[in-house]
């Protein structure tokens, strides 16, 4: 009866390894696994399924503040490089 959920909950625990390895285009893809697969589940969880479906929730949760902190620090090397550029631009008008 739970094993459309724990399949969730498996699905969502690989993409977490996946974001920990830097494999962030293999994570999305589980995403899409991930969500395939929730939309033939029943709109209402059966009781015992709630475990499978907390842990899901808090993996996702995880999932999501890495992927923030991840997008932050991809910015930043991308506002260095921008910087750089401009830098190395001015010199070459000099």
């Amino acid at each position: 009866m739970t094993v459309g959920y724990d399949r969730l909950r498996e699905l969502i625990r690989l993409q977490a390894e996946l974001i920990g390895a830097g494999l962030f285009e293999e994570a999305i893809a589980v995403g899409g696994q991930w969500e395939a697969h929730a939309s033939q589940l029943p709109a209402q969880a059966p009781e015992a399924a709630r475990p499978h479906l907390e842990e899901a929730l808090a993996l996702a949760a995880q999932n999501a503040a890495t992927l923030a902190a991840e997008t932050a620090k991809l910015a930043k090397q991308l506002d260095h490089v921008g910087r750089g550029r401009r830098a190395i631009a001015s010199y070459a008008r000099a």
